[in-house]
């Protein structure tokens, strides 16, 4: 039986992938220098649905071996799932943590993205 993956390793996987975008995001700015910033949270919202949507997994989530799941932890989420959970993440951010913390309260370990969504975040 796969585990769910706890908060620790959530917020982990989450840092990793804050990095990379940002190492994209300054890397494309040497390549094309604009005095235009590029729309900053359009970027992340693609970067979160799209690779959560497609393979269940970001490349944090993947380096710390998770996967975001339907709530019988069988499939991935597919885009639309992937989608209505990014945008979750404001409600997260609107309630200054308390959806993220919820993680430590919840049986399944979900934060209020995941139950929006109807996913789950397990071990691999």
């Amino acid at each position: 039986m796969k585990r769910e993956a706890g908060l620790f390793i959530r917020i982990l996987a989450f840092i990793l992938d804050i990095l990379l975008l940002g190492v994209i995001w300054e890397g494309s700015s040497l390549v094309w220098p604009s005095e235009v910033s590029y729309p900053w949270l359009a970027v992340a919202i693609l970067y979160f649905t799209f690779w959560t949507g497609y393979r269940g997994q970001t490349l944090g989530k993947w380096a710390m071996g998770i996967r975001v799941t339907d709530p019988w932890g069988f499939y991935t989420v597919g885009y639309f799932r992937a989608l209505v959970r990014t945008i979750g993440y404001l409600l997260d951010v609107v309630s200054l943590g308390l959806g993220i913390l919820w993680i430590l309260r919840d049986r399944e370990k979900r934060g209020w993205h995941d139950i929006l969504a109807g996913t789950r975040v397990l071990k691999c």
